[in-house]
């Protein structure tokens, strides 16, 4: 007789076998495989160059930027700007009331006429042949010289055309600088009159007011230069000889002269009326204020007639293609950062774009921000461009290390422990754990590898 118990009992014998199957092939392959399994990268040691940097935030400020009073309190008589106008140097941009300085200016100049005219020097000829002699030693052999003369310049010196037209003894201080200019150059000029202009590559450039003009190399790069026109050029080697008939022709003239007390009385007189006219003028040139460069009015104040004090901003500037950034070094890198470092600037506005520059100084004195002590750096820009604006965001990399043609490998591959740095070698047939010494970690991720590996070693790595 067929047992039906036993059968449902073999029947559930089976099924718990294959079950039981079941779960011990998902163990299997999870101890065996269901984890994830690590990537071995390989890599090989190369001669790569290595910078390294420090990145630090700034913000772009107008390297001229400027506020303007009047030396002299008065009423606004013309207002010939306003806010967000952009004007070049030299243009007038307010000016006071001076009616009653213009009528003491006609009195002055009539005063002066009459004191020449009776001025009555009998030897007219001879006063012309000192003042000629006197021009000829200002306009002897004009030339410019580097201003440090241990300064071994690759471009040629510029050289004076031109004829001096003023008596003023003195020097001008001439210092080249990158602009946006057409030539990419422009130069300040100090000393024996102050100003700017571009260089330009082929036709004189403008050197002061007085006549004369430099004439720059095309072939050249004059950019951070700095020279200097000695007036008269005592340096020349004809100085002596143009002083020489100077001092011939004064003697010529006082051993002439019939009245040497009469003429000094005279020339007195003319002198103290010079002095009278000039100061008036310059009393009326105060009273104008001019753009000191090139650039756009920020801020306003007075209007036509209003009275304004000689304590009150009338004018605020900022200049039109000159800026620089402003950053802030911690006392932990100030070891690292020095001037003329190569620095790479990255302004929020254009990002990806880099501008090259450099650090110009940094200020000796701390500043406490947060309780913590920094020290503010200015960075220039090693050419203006259009892009940059006042305001912007920058971020700065300053590059204050690099090494050429160094063994350099990727830091992800580099271990460590208790004896140092190591790395796994692949030598075919077994990794071996070699130890190294390690330099500069470059901004890149690559390290510098002083020793412990050769270049074209085969490095291992578990990722």
């Amino acid at each position: 007789m067929f047992d039906t118990n036993k059968f449902s009992q073999i029947k559930k014998s089976k099924k718990n076998i294959i079950i039981g199957a079941i779960a011990l092939v998902l163990l299997i392959i999870l101890i065996g495989g269901g984890g994830n399994k690590e990537e071995v990268v390989k890599d090989t040691v190369t001669l790569n160059t290595i910078e390294s940097s420090i990145n630090l935030s700034g913000s772009v400020l107008a390297s001229d930027n400027v506020s303007l009073n009047f030396n002299s309190s008065g009423v606004v008589a013309g207002v010939y700007i306003k806010e967000g106008q952009m004007v070049k140097e030299g243009d007038r941009l307010l000016e006071l009331e001076n009616a009653s300085l213009r009528a003491e200016l006609l009195s002055a100049e009539a005063n002066l006429e009459l004191q020449k005219a009776q001025s009555n020097v009998s030897n007219a000829e001879l006063d012309r042949a000192v003042e000629n002699a006197y021009t000829e030693l200002l306009n002897n052999d004009l030339r410019a010289y580097p201003k440090n003369e241990d300064d071994d310049y690759e471009a040629v010196a510029p050289t004076v055309s031109g004829s001096y037209l003023s008596k003023k003894e003195g020097a001008y201080e001439i210092q080249v600088y990158p602009s946006s200019s057409n030539s990419g150059e422009s130069y300040r000029i100090f000393g024996l009159e102050t100003g700017t202009s571009s260089v330009n590559e082929s036709s004189p450039s403008s050197l002061g007011q007085n006549g004369l003009f430099l004439n720059f190399d095309s072939d050249y790069s004059y950019k951070n230069t700095e020279w200097i026109v000695p007036i008269p050029n005592t340096r020349s080697s004809t100085y002596i000889s143009a002083l020489n008939a100077y001092k011939a022709a004064l003697a010529s003239r006082d051993a002439t002269e019939s009245n040497s007390a009469s003429r000094q009385i005279s020339e007195a007189r003319i002198k103290q009326a010079e002095a009278e006219v000039a100061k008036i003028r310059a009393q009326i040139n105060e009273r104008i204020l001019r753009a000191p460069f090139s650039g756009t009015v920020s801020f306003v104040g007075p209007t036509k007639g209003e009275s304004i004090s000689s304590s009150d901003v009338a004018v605020s500037m900022i200049s039109e293609d000159n800026y620089e950034v402003k950053i802030k070094i911690p006392e932990v890198d100030l070891a690292k950062i020095l001037p003329n470092m190569k620095v790479e600037i990255e302004l929020d506005a254009y990002k990806g774009e880099k501008f090259s520059g450099y650090v110009f100084n940094i200020d000796p004195a701390e500043t406490i921000v947060d309780g913590v002590s920094v020290y503010e750096a200015t960075i220039y820009f090693d050419e203006q461009n259009i892009k940059i604006k006042s305001g912007m965001t920058a971020n700065v990399s300053v590059i204050n290390e690099t090494r050429e043609n160094v063994l350099s490998i990727k830091k992800q591959f580099i271990e460590k422990d208790d004896l140092g740095e190591y790395v796994y070698v692949d030598d075919r047939e077994e990794q071996i754990k070699t130890y190294i010494k390690t330099g500069i970690v470059g901004s890149n991720g690559l390290v510098e590898i002083i020793s412990g590996l050769n270049s074209g070693d085969v490095i291992i790595g578990k990722f």
